[in-house]
Parts: structure tokens; sequence; C-alpha cells
């Protein structure tokens, strides 16, 4: 939101004021010029000493609440800075600049409870905040997307409804109203089951025998990627399972995709009459998805996002038919590179490059295994928990950059 960095502090001056001591004055007016010049460590100095020469001067009080609301605001303590703001309201009336830094205030918590998974605490911070500053568009885009995943869609359309009466040039937003319409026409009336750290919806009408089978998958792939990668899920986790073509109807997915990931995992039915092998593998790599996505600080190139998944399958594994697929391709097409992939995967009809770029993604992924040590992977996975830039923890993890870690892959492919 506008001021969600830079927390807006106005000082009332009240006439009183001018009456006081002068040495408490002087100290209140430096306490000002701190403030004004982004010093809070040391204005918050000046206003204890000006409280200490003044203690039942309400202005300068009043003054000091807000203050070390706004210290605590920067240590992130918002809950404290609501008290402090709570208590000075006593004293006088709120003023619209002290409601609008409430409404930062709540916004903030909200923020990072919703990092954090704690949706409905997060829920509840971000509708007072809204009560405070009801006009600005990005309060209502967070209040959409924690509504979202706490698959309350009529919350979320709301919300995203109202954020762009208020700003109108916001396609990203709008394209996830539209997607969640339709995912709100299939979704609806689904049943609701906490599995810690999940949430399955499900329709009613789904065999409860399968229900458990996907709760026993999700738990084994829980427990065994944790097991050989010490990566877990650091938040609840919302998991759609889907019957007949809703599927296809909620995610628009138009090719074989049997599963999906988008801060979500979503599952299509699966025919288990002959067996469950497919049900086990694609809930085994959603997860894939969601431990990796989850437990990142760094956006994740696909082609990487891909490899990791593919290699959580436990049924997964190298092959020269595969190889072989890839060689070919590469034959014909020299100018691909790892990057391209990542583009490949945007292609929605046609099976041939979407085969393509999973089989590539996962040689690669496996490739840097057999190269570097399964240890170094695993070691690289969890440097990416405390990392801001993927290709420099890439480096500092196997002491090659992508690129040429690309090459060496590529040579040892065509060879």
């Amino acid at each position: 939101m506008k001021k969600s960095v830079f927390f807006v502090f106005v000082l009332i001056f009240i006439g009183s004021l001018f009456c006081m001591a002068e040495t408490a004055y002087e100290l209140f007016e430096q306490a000002n010029n701190f403030v004004q010049a982004g010093d809070i460590d040391t204005a918050l100095l000046y206003y204890k000493k000006a409280h200490q020469k003044e203690p039942d001067n309400t202005a300068i009080y009043v003054g000091l609440l807000k203050i070390e609301a706004l210290v605590f605001y920067n240590k992130k303590q918002y809950q404290e800075a609501i008290k402090n703001y709570y208590e000075a309201s006593q004293i006088e009336e709120p003023t619209d600049v002290d409601k609008e830094n409430v409404s930062v205030i709540y916004f903030s918590w909200a923020a990072e409870l919703y990092e954090k998974g704690k949706l409905a605490e997060a829920m509840e911070n971000i509708e007072r905040s809204i009560a405070l500053n009801p006009n600005d568009p990005i309060i209502y885009n967070l209040a959409g997307r924690i509504a979202y995943f706490l698959s309350q869609f009529d919350k979320a359309i709301t919300f995203w409804e109202n954020s762009l009466i208020l700003s109108e040039n916001q396609k990203a937003i709008e394209q996830q109203l539209d997607r969640t319409k339709k995912e709100a026409a299939v979704e609806r009336g689904f049943l609701k089951r906490y599995f810690n750290p999940f949430t399955i919806y499900f329709p009613g009408q789904k065999d409860p025998g399968y229900i458990s089978k996907v709760l026993f998958y999700l738990d084994q792939a829980k427990d065994s990627i944790s097991y050989d990668t010490r990566l877990d899920l650091v938040k609840n986790t919302p998991v759609i399972i889907y019957i007949g073509d809703q599927f296809k109807q909620a995610t628009e997915s138009t090719g074989r995709a049997q599963g999906l990931y988008d801060g979500k995992i979503r599952i299509s039915e699966q025919d288990v009459s002959k067996g469950d092998k497919t049900l086990k593998n694609v809930i085994f790599h959603e997860y894939g998805h969601a431990v990796l996505v989850s437990s990142s600080s760094v956006n994740i190139p696909i082609w990487f996002n891909e490899g990791f998944a593919q290699y959580c399958e436990p049924d997964k594994k190298v092959d020269d038919k595969k190889t072989a697929f890839v060689r070919e391709v590469l034959k014909t097409n020299k100018d691909i590179n790892m990057d391209k992939v990542n583009s490949f995967f945007d292609t929605k009809d046609n099976d041939y490059v979407i085969k393509f770029s999973y089989d590539i993604s996962y040689l690669f992924f496996m490739f840097l295994i057999d190269k570097y040590g399964k240890h170094r992977v695993i070691l690289f996975l969890n440097n990416l928990k405390r990392s801001k830039d993927f290709e420099k923890t890439f480096y500092e993890t196997f002491l090659i950059k992508t690129s040429a870690a690309e090459k060496q892959f590529f040579d040892q492919l065509m060879r």
C-alpha cells in the first residue's frame, strides 16, 4: 500500500505547548526535528526527556505514545504498536492520519501472518485495516488473496472487485478474479477436512475410501520428502480433489495434466480400480512443488521446479528411452537452452513440447546429483530457504554458474 514502507507520523501541535517550560518545549522541538529527519531512535530519547520534564502534559505524552508505536512497528511488534495507538486514542480523538497509520499496522501484520500461513488471523487483521482505510486497493488485494486461500470465494471476489473499482488498471487482479469465479463455480459446496499441514477440499459425493487414500499418500509424501531433502511445508496448504471434468473446469487445463500446484495442490480424479500408482505419483509430484516453493525465498526457475518435482515421484528414474528422446530433439534444435525450456511450459496444446520440457528438466536435475553429489543438491535446496538470488546461491553452492553447469549437462547428453 502507498504508505506501508514509510510509516507516516504527523505531529499535531497544540497551542498549549507554547505555555510549557522552555526546556520541555525545546526537547519537544528537537524530537520533532529528529522525526522529520528520520532519526526515530534519537527522537524517542528526546520525547522521553520532554515527558520527564512535563509528565502531566498530555500533548507530549500522546506524542511519546505515537513515536513508540512507530518504533514497535519498525521492529514488527505490531500488537504493541496498536496498543500504543489505542492508549493515545483514549486521551485525544484520533486524526485521519492516526487511523491510516493504524491501518498500515494491521495491513503489515496481516501480510506477515499470510506469509506464515496463519490465514484466519490474517483475515481478522486485514478486515480491521480495511475498516480504518477503505479506499486503498492494495489492502483489498491482500484481503482477496487471504480469502482465496481460505476458499472463501465470495469474499475474495468482493475484495478484488472493490480493488478494481478503486484502481481499474490491474490486469493481474482482473485475471485472478476471472479464475476465482471459475473455481468458485466448481468448488462451492465442497466439504473440508483438516489434515495438518493440509486443508483438504473435496466434493461430498466422492467415495470416502478414495479421500482416505489421498490423505494417506499426502502423509507419505510429507514424511518421505522431508526425510530425503530436509524440506518441510512451512504453512498450511490447501489440497483440492476434483472428480469428472471438475479439474479442467476449475483450472482451464487443456492438456493431460493430472495435477497442478499454484499455491494450492490440485488433484484430478484417478482411476484406481487397477491400482493407484498414478495417483501416488501425482500427489508426490505436486507436494514436491509445494514444499520447494513454500520453503524458498526466491523465484525458482521452472525447469528446476519441475525437475525437483519429478525427482520426488517414487517411481521416477532416468531411462535410456527418455535420454534418447531428449537427445534427438536437441540434435534438430541446437538453439535450445534451459531459459527456452522455461517458456515451453506455457505450451498448453502440444504434448510433444511438454514431454520434452519435463524430460529435459528431470535429466538436468539428475545430472546435478550425479555430477556434484546428492548431498550438494540437498544443501542447495536448503540454502534457498535463506537466499535472495537463485543464481548467486547456485554458484555459492556448486562453485559454478548455472550457465556453465547447463553446458556441462548438454555436452554430456550429446556424447
